[in-house]
């Protein structure tokens, strides 16, 4: 017998919501949802408010974290001037360089 490919469809959608369900459910345990967040299974908007919550609170502090870290690494301007990534005028590159013997 031939099937219709509306009853296809509709198995189909049925098949989708059945496993929609089974996530959300086993989601709602609770105990694995912190894991599943940090390995990236689980989508935060999928989580509790409570988890979202902290998790953004994790997310800011991480990245105030990686920015203080990166501005306390990067090159300083004389650096810059050495390497010709900052561009100046002949007449403070000889006073640089002057200072620089002088040392």
């Amino acid at each position: 017998l031939k099937s219709s490919s509306a009853f296809h469809e509709q198995r189909r959608g049925l098949e989708q919501a059945q496993t929609e369900h089974y996530h959300k459910r086993k989601n709602r345990s609770g105990s694995e949802c912190p894991e599943a967040i940090r390995m990236h299974i689980l989508d935060e908007k999928s989580a509790k408010p409570l988890l979202q919550a902290k998790q953004l609170q994790q997310k800011k502090v991480r990245l105030a974290n990686d920015l203080n870290n990166k501005i306390a690494h990067r090159p300083g301007p004389m650096e810059l001037i050495h390497k010709n990534i900052l561009p100046i005028d002949s007449c403070f590159k000889q006073v640089i360089v002057a200072t620089k013997v002088a040392k």
